[in-house]
C-alpha cells in the first residue's frame, strides 16, 4: 500500500536543560519540507546568527560553513545536555494522529572537533518518558552528516503526538558537555496510509461504491488504542479457539444480488415480523435471487439503479414469489445514515450485511479494503458504535466482560503470517490487521462471513485460519473516529 511522508520543521527549541514554550504554527500538508513561521523569544542558540527557520532547507554539505544558514549547538556545563524541539502535526484534517504509522527523524548535522555521539530522542506523551530514535549519530569533525532515524517501538505511534495541541517533541543529547555541534536541518518525517477508494461491487455503475471512503466499514484501524477489556473479550470468545471461514466453494456463505431494479417485490410493513424496525419498499429481487442456505435466510440486492442496498432476514417465498421476511433495511450507499438507534436490520447488530463480507473478487485482486463481519455465541446484551441494536445470544448477557454488538477486533501487529499459507489466507489476515472485523450477529465464534464462490481454496482457508487462536487478537477502541452517534462517517 502507497503511503504519504508529511515533513515537519522545527517550530520551537531549548538549549542546554531549558525548556523554553514557543507558539507553534500550524502546517498545511504536503510532500516536501515546510518552513517555519518565526519563532519568538528563542536565546542561546549560538555564536552564530543562525536562526531556526534555517532549519528548514538542509543546504550545508562537505566542509561548506555559512552560518547564518545552521545552528549552533553548545552543551554548557551538565549533562545530558539536551536541545528540545517541538513539531505539529496539521490540523487541516489530512492526518489523524492514530493513522501514524511510522516517525522518522531527519537531520543534517556537523562537528568542528573530534568524533562526536548525538542521540535523538521522542517524547511519549503517555508514559511520560523519552524514547530514543536509532541509533546514536556519530559525526566526524568537519564535515556535514546527514542522519535518518526510524522510531522501533511496540506501540502505537499515536502515543508520539499529544492529543490537544497535536504537537511532537524532539530531544538532541550530546554525550558530552565537551561536544559542540552545528545543525543544519531538522525535520520529522510522519508516515500513514493514503486514502484508499471505497469498495466497489462488480455490477454496479461508476461511483457506486459501498459506502462512502469516509464510512466506519472502510476505515483502517490498525493504529486504533486497544479497548479497556480487550483482554476479557477475547477470553469470553475463547483465547485459543481458532477463526473459522463461514463460507467455501460448496456453496455455504451469504450470497449477493445486483439487479437494475426493473423487477422487484414491493415489502409492506406488514409482511415483516419485525414489521416496526424494517423498512417498507420495492426489494430488487425476483424468485430465483440468490439467497443463504440454511441459517439466517438472508437475501442481498444491491440496485445498479438508484445505488441502494436492500437486505432481508430470514426471507421466505411461496415457490412463485417472496411472501414474508423477518426484517428488512434499505441503505443509501452514498450516504453514512445509520439506522434508529434500537432498530435491527437484517442483522442483528442493525448494520448492513455486504460491506462486511469477505469477496473473493477482492480476494483475487491482492486485498480487502473493509473492516469484515463476523459472529459470536457469547454476545452481551448491548451494543456500541457503529451497531444500533443488540440481541441475546447467551445467557451471561449482561456480563460487563463479554463483548457488545459493534465490537471490533483487529489480528495483532505483532503476528507473523506465515509464508507457507495460502495466498488468500494471507489477503483476509491482513485484512483482520488494518480493518480488522466487526461484531455482528449471533453465532460460533471467531466465524468470518463471505460469500461463497467455486473459487475459494476450501482446504487452505479452513485449514490455516484455525491455527489463529483468538489470542492473537485484541479488542480495539474506534470511538475517536466516530463523528456522531447516528452516523457512520469517521472523522478524517
Amino acid at each position: 500500500m502507497k503511503s504519504i511522508r508529511i515533513l515537519l520543521t522545527v517550530v520551537a527549541t531549548a538549549l542546554a536543560a531549558i525548556a523554553l514554550t514557543i507558539p507553534a504554527p500550524s502546517f498545511a500538508a504536503n510532500l516536501t519540507n515546510l518552513a517555519p513561521s518565526a519563532v519568538a523569544n528563542l536565546t542561546n542558540y549560538g555564536a552564530t546568527n543562525g536562526d531556526i527557520a534555517s532549519l528548514a532547507v538542509s543546504d550545508q554539505t562537505g566542509t561548506q560553513d555559512t552560518p547564518a544558514d545552521y545552528v549552533q549547538l553548545r552543551p554548557g556545563t551538565k549533562l545530558p545536555y539536551r536541545a528540545d524541539f517541538t513539531f505539529t502535526l496539521p490540523n487541516d484534517g489530512s492526518i489523524h494522529r492514530y493513522a501514524v504509522q511510522q516517525l522518522t527523524i531527519q537531520a543534517n548535522l556537523r562537528v568542528d572537533t573530534a568524533r562526536q555521539s548525538w542521540t535523538f530522542l521522542l517524547y511519549n506523551t503517555r508514559t511520560k518518558k523519552w524514547t530514543a530514535v536509532g541509533k546514536t549519530v556519530v559525526i566526524t569533525a568537519g564535515t556535514w552528516t546527514p542522519a535518518s532515524l526510524i522510531l522501533k517501538y511496540n506501540g502505537v505511534l499515536s502515543d508520539f503526538v499529544d492529543p490537544t495541541t497535536r504537537n511532537i517533541l524532539v530531544e538532541l543529547q550530546a554525550a558530552s558537555v565537551k561536544y559542540t555541534a552545528s545543525l543544519d536541518f531538522l525535520a520529522v518525517a510522519v508516515t500513514s496510509p493514503d486514502v484508499v477508494a471505497a469498495p466497489t461491487l462488480p455490477g454496479l455503475p461508476s461511483g457506486c461504491t459501498l459506502f462512502p471512503v469516509d464510512n466506519v466499514w472502510n476505515a483502517r484501524i490498525d493504529m486504533l488504542p486497544v479497548a479497556r477489556n480487550s483482554a476479557a473479550f477475547v477470553a469470553a470468545l475463547g483465547k485459543t479457539t481458532g477463526l473459522h471461514p463461514d463460507f467455501d466453494a460448496i456453496g455455504d456463505g451469504i450470497p449477493y444480488n445486483v439487479s437494475d431494479g426493473s423487477q422487484y417485490v414491493n415489502f409492506t410493513t406488514d409482511m415483516f415480523d419485525y414489521g416496526d424496525e424494517s423498512d417498507s419498499g420495492h426489494y430488487p429481487i425476483t424468485i430465483s435471487s440468490l439467497q443463504e442456505n440454511g441459517g439466517d435466510g438472508h437475501v442481498l440486492a444491491a440496485n445498479s439503479s438508484d445505488c441502494h442496498l436492500y437486505e432481508l432476514y430470514d426471507a421466505r417465498n411461496n415457490g412463485t414469489t417472496w411472501t414474508a421476511a423477518g426484517s428488512g433495511a434499505i441503505w443509501d450507499l452514498s450516504s453514512n445514515a445509520m439506522r434508529p438507534l434500537g432498530w435491527t436490520s437484517a442483522d442483528a447488530a442493525g448494520l448492513p450485511i455486504l460491506p462486511g463480507l469477505a469477496r473473493y473478487d477482492e480476494v483475487a485482486a491482492g486485498h480487502i479494503n473493509h473492516a469484515l463481519r463476523f459472529t459470536a455465541n457469547r454476545i452481551r446484551d448491548a451494543y456500541i458504535w457503529p451497531a444500533s441494536h443488540h440481541a441475546t445470544c447467551h445467557a451471561t448477557a449482561t456480563n460487563p466482560s463479554v463483548p457488545p454488538m459493534g465490537q471490533r477486533f483487529r489480528l495483532k501487529a505483532s503476528y507473523q503470517i506465515p509464508d507457507s499459507f495460502d495466498t488468500q489466507t494471507k489477503v483476509v489476515l491482513t485484512a483482520l490487521k488494518e480493518y480488522g472485523m466487526i461484531l455482528a450477529d449471533c453465532g460460533s465464534n471467531w466465524y468470518i462471513s463471505g460469500e461463497p464462490s467455486l473459487s475459494w481454496n476450501d482446504d487452505a482457508l479452513v485449514n490455516q485460519l484455525r491455527q489463529v487462536p483468538g489470542s492473537q487478537f485484541e479488542a480495539v477502541d474506534e470511538s475517536s473516529l466516530q463523528v456522531s452517534a447516528d452516523s457512520y462517517q469517521i472523522t478524517p
